[in-house]
């Protein structure tokens, strides 16, 4: 486990890019700082609700007057810390130490703090025991809880993070994308919507996503027939169960993507050919590690595509063209 220490100027850059992460600005980016060492910082009252501290050191740290709602604790070391005045809707405080905090005005009753699991990648399980002390001026709550260090418990966690967009947040983004396109990028923003759930949408046939940042989305169960999504950033994003007849991805980055089950006939992943002021460039789809596992690729388009590692078994592969490819380092049914 890492005890890496954080200096204050690098974390007031992390929670520069996690408030315009939190507002949907371009280069923001959500606030994952897991078993690290944040011992004696400030966090200057800020909004981090939703990021994640797994697993890291925060004695005698400055949480006063913070947003926190949804931010996970799982397994940290507050002791001595000043929470006062601060919010704390959905917080997960499982197996953390609160030993010794000041805790003010501070209501933790919407708060996590059942035994639970946590979570760190890692090829080995690993567990330790910690003991919850919530103390304040007028009660004192104490709990002992066993932490697991599987790969489970990860997924479990994040899927309750409010991390959704709204329709309206969602409608100017898609507005100002458009403009930003149009003019070559004078004008309007490029739209990011990495670390976000769009499962809200419901429905996003047939819209134009070319060019987007997607990293680490998750897209699971949406309605994608014919989407739009050439030229984006998709590595690492979820995209299972989809129906997506004739999405197309030309040109994407889809490292790693899970398209576990997802149904996608005639779908295009081949080459893109974009204009550029030093002259056409072909964008090849890159289709590494991406995990095709029991999908519907009957007809699908693999024109020239990066297939590394590609995962395709269990799926639906008739009629779907490999022209151009290499296969040869895809995973196929034996």
């Amino acid at each position: 486990m890492s005890d890496e220490k954080i200096e204050q100027f690098e974390l007031d850059a992390m929670l520069k890019k996690h408030h315009l992460f939190a507002i949907g600005k371009n280069g923001g980016a959500r606030l994952v700082c897991k078993f690290k060492n944040l011992s004696g910082l400030d966090f200057h009252g800020v909004n981090v609700s939703g990021a994640d501290f797994t697993g890291s050191k925060m004695q005698n740290v400055l949480l006063a007057n913070c947003n926190c709602n949804g931010t996970i604790f799982y397994g940290c070391d507050l002791t001595n810390s000043v929470l006062d005045n601060g919010t704390f809707d959905r917080t997960d405080f499982r197996g953390a130490q609160l030993i010794d905090i000041s805790m003010r005005n501070v209501d933790l009753s919407k708060a996590d703090t059942r035994k639970g699991q946590i979570t760190q990648i890692s090829k080995e399980k690993k567990e330790r025991v910690s003991e919850i002390i919530v103390k304040d001026e007028d009660n004192i709550q104490s709990r002992t809880s066993s932490l697991d260090l599987s790969e489970k418990e990860e997924a479990h966690r994040e899927s309750s993070l409010d991390l959704s967009i709204t329709l309206e947040r969602w409608d100017e983004m898609v507005k100002n994308h458009h403009l930003w396109l149009s003019t070559s990028g004078q004008k309007g923003e490029q739209m990011d919507i990495s670390h976000h759930d769009m499962r809200a949408q419901k429905d996003l046939a047939q819209t134009s996503l070319t060019m987007i940042k997607g990293i680490d989305c998750k897209f699971d169960e949406l309605y994608l027939v014919q989407v739009q999504m050439q030229g984006g950033n998709f590595s690492d994003s979820s995209v299972t169960k989809i129906i997506g007849h004739e999405a197309d991805f030309r040109g994407s980055n889809l490292n790693q993507v899970n398209f576990s089950e997802a149904d996608l006939s005639n779908a295009h992943f081949e080459s893109l050919v974009i204009k550029t002021p030093h002259g056409e460039q072909k964008l090849r789809t890159n289709l590494t590690g991406a995990n095709f596992q029991n999908a519907n690729l009957s007809k699908a388009r693999f024109w020239d595509a990066v297939l590394d590692n590609t995962d395709f078994r269990g799926a639906n592969i008739d009629s779907a063209d490999f022209r151009g490819a290499d296969i040869s380092k895809a995973i196929f049914d034996s």
